[in-house]
């Protein structure tokens, strides 16, 4: 497969870089460049000439790993996004650079980026899709993570709860007396998650039921 080929697989798996998706696009590249290998490239500066003694093999093997890493993040970036952290030549080398220099645009700790994205969660309302809250919701608290704001996980699960409308109380409770779920908020979302498939499935065993009744009895 071409280089070509490969961008365009990419493509379908690993959005372009925005401000509003940040953190699942970090996500999916870091999953990228691991399978790659290149990820310890962006955690760790190892450039050629750095004062480790190498072969000129090994030396070889840093700048393409270097330059590989750059292009496929860059690759996902558009003109805007890639215009504020690549500001020269040598950091399209220098993958570590380049890496840092991004998760500083955009997962910046600054009191605005985490009052925004807290403003968002409590915003979160239900709304009339069990499946479309638990996703909503997921996000948020990926968001929430990426900035790095300090709250416990029990304080998001009651959070979480006190959005879910009192027509799923039954729920809520069996939820509440699970030891697995309290506190923790991904687990409270995977309990919801299978009573709304569920939920589906009845939903479409009744109407196959109806549509057969009526072919039966027209």
């Amino acid at each position: 497969m071409n280089n070509l080929d490969q961008n365009n697989d990419l493509r379908k798996i690993i959005p372009i870089l925005t401000d509003e998706n940040y953190s699942e696009w970090k996500l999916r590249m870091i999953i990228c460049l691991k399978q790659r290998r290149l990820y310890q490239y962006c955690v760790k500066e190892c450039i050629p000439g750095d004062g480790e003694t190498r072969t000129p093999t090994v030396e070889a093997k840093v700048v393409d790993a270097n330059v590989e890493a750059c292009g496929i993040i860059t690759n996902f970036m558009d003109s805007r996004t890639f215009a504020a952290p690549v500001t020269s030549e040598e950091i399209t080398q220098n993958s570590y650079q380049l890496w840092k220099k991004v998760n500083e645009q955009f997962a910046s700790s600054s009191f605005n980026s985490k009052a925004r994205i807290w403003s968002k969660f409590q915003r979160l309302t239900y709304k009339d899709n069990l499946k479309e809250f638990i996703a909503n919701t997921r996000k948020c608290l990926s968001d929430i993570a990426s900035v790095g704001i300090a709250i416990e996980d029990e304080i998001l699960a009651f959070l979480i709860l006190t959005k879910v409308p009192d027509e799923f109380n039954s729920l809520i409770e069996k939820v509440m007396l699970n030891a697995e779920t309290q506190g923790n908020p991904n687990a409270i979302l995977n309990v919801l998650h299978k009573d709304a498939l569920q939920e589906e499935a009845l939903s479409m065993e009744s109407t196959k039921m109806v549509a057969l009744n009526k072919e039966s009895f027209p």
